[in-house]
């Protein structure tokens, strides 16, 4: 998929982001989710089931990514817009935040959530894991092919 991305003095200052469309008279919130959820897939945002849950490294838990959280984590790596039309009927662009509303249906959202890499499985430590031949110890984060999540030993 092909974003247009933040340019300008605003680019300068928080990087050429994805921009994504809020929902509104011209869009619908579906478009929206799945934008979303194909820029976010990778961006250390994980489910628990169908709960999306952050990964807290110093305290070797998950926290619960709650919809005014998600409002500004999302911020680091999307910008939200929506067009506006002058007087002359001419399109331009005002950057938003997302509201709470959106927020919340984006996360709970069918279309939002089997885009989010799911965890089966925490490993607290650690551990080996069986590759054919080898014993090797499974590198800490997400593997996505065995579902796991593995923090580091503190």
């Amino acid at each position: 998929m092909i974003n247009e991305v933040l340019t300008g003095e605003l680019a300068a200052k928080f990087g050429p982001l994805p921009l994504i469309q809020l929902p509104q008279d011209e869009s619908l919130l579906l478009e929206f989710v799945r934008n979303m959820g194909s820029i976010l897939s990778d961006k250390g945002i994980y489910r628990r089931d169908s709960v999306v849950v952050v990964p807290d490294l110093d305290m070797q838990r998950f926290n619960v990514l709650e919809a005014k959280k998600f409002c500004s984590w999302a911020q680091r790596h999307v910008v939200n817009y929506k067009l506006r039309y002058d007087k002359n009927g001419d399109p331009f662009t005002t950057y938003k935040d997302m509201p709470t509303e959106i927020a919340e249906k984006t996360l709970t959202s069918v279309d939002f959530l089997p885009l989010i890499p799911n965890i089966m499985q925490v490993l607290p430590i650690p551990l080996p894991i069986f590759d054919g031949d080898n014993l090797p110890l499974l590198p800490p984060g997400f593997d996505g092919g065995h579902y796991t999540f593995e923090f580091e030993d503190l």
